[in-house]
């Protein structure tokens, strides 16, 4: 954390703005504050030096899609004209990025066809961005998890490894374009006026859009699988795909899809979580479980979808 006089000095050197007072809002990996500049509040968020490989891209990416008016919290420019300001420590770097202070929660089940009309707009709206964007590839969404647990010895390693290729050979030659990679409900806002705007570009890239589908319409538990969740997600699906189809097409391809990358997803969150909080932070049994997990829901794609692992 940074001490609020500091943090206070900082932000009146770099903006136009006179701030008086900060209050420490959350650690999700970035740190975050709220500020008040003449009593209105603003969301400050702290990059991390460990996170700027994809913070530039990020803060630019929000800032092409706030300059076609999409649907994103406004970037409060500094008087550099930047997005951003800097602090500087040593050799270190924090980017302090200002937003435009936001009332409101994660959307509700009665919201997911409006989501899902959102998410068509905003893969619409990233066909026209005009830098190269990051590529993800099989060693983002498999390899790592199967490295990980190789680095470990662990015994479940050529398991994983066996259906991480079978399950690569069918997404591998699925439609590529912006995938945000990240969007679980906490990354859709649903402010207080009734309007939703998208989140935190961090894990952007060049992917598949049907991941984004996918793991807005996740509703299992990550933990316990169980047949409730499974229905629970398909109907979550039915639903946002009647508010993307109406500006986007998907092929059956695609949408089948969605079984195959909410395994994927276990591969891909587990090597994240490993990476930010270490090799031993999981329990003993816990990539047998994931492999239970992962076993019930194929066989009940299989069983009642007919869908071909």
């Amino acid at each position: 954390m940074i001490e609020t006089r500091e943090l206070l000095e900082i932000l009146n050197r770099g903006y136009e703005k006179t701030f008086t007072d900060a209050t420490f809002n959350r650690d999700g990996g970035s740190l975050s504050y709220i500020v008040l500049s003449n009593e209105e509040r603003y969301f400050l968020r702290v990059i991390r030096p460990e996170l700027l490989d994809t913070a530039y891209q990020s803060i630019d990416i929000h800032t092409f899609l706030q300059g076609c008016n999409f649907a994103v919290p406004t970037i409060v420019f500094a008087k550099d004209g930047q997005p951003f300001i800097t602090k500087k420590t040593e050799d270190k770097i924090n980017l302090l990025v200002l937003y435009d202070y936001i009332e409101g929660e994660e959307p509700s089940g009665a919201d997911v066809e409006n989501v899902g009309e959102l998410i068509a707009k905003l893969h619409n709206a990233m066909e026209s961005y005009p830098k190269k964007l990051t590529d993800r590839e099989k060693h983002f969404f498999i390899d790592r998890y199967v490295d990980i647990l190789r680095s470990k010895n662990d015994h479940t390693a050529n398991e994983y490894e066996r259906l991480g290729n079978m399950l690569w050979e069918k997404v591998k030659n699925l439609p590529k374009g912006f995938c945000h990679c990240d969007l679980y409900s906490g990354n859709i806002m649903k402010s207080d006026t009734g309007k939703l705007y998208v989140l935190d570009f961090d894990t952007s890239c060049n992917g598949f859009p049907m991941y984004d589908i996918t793991l807005f319409c996740n509703k299992t538990d990550y933990f316990a699988y169980s047949d409730e969740k499974f229905y629970e997600s398909e109907l979550s699906l039915q639903r946002f795909l009647k508010g993307y189809l109406k500006y986007r097409n998907l092929s059956e391809e695609e949408i089948q899809a969605f079984y195959y990358f909410q395994v994927i997803y276990h591969f891909q969150l587990q090597a994240t979580i490993v990476e930010i909080y270490g090799i031993d932070c999981n329990p003993d049994d816990f990539e047998d479980k994931q492999l239970d997990w992962i076993v019930s829901w194929m066989k009940k794609a299989e069983w009642e979808r007919g869908i071909v692992f």
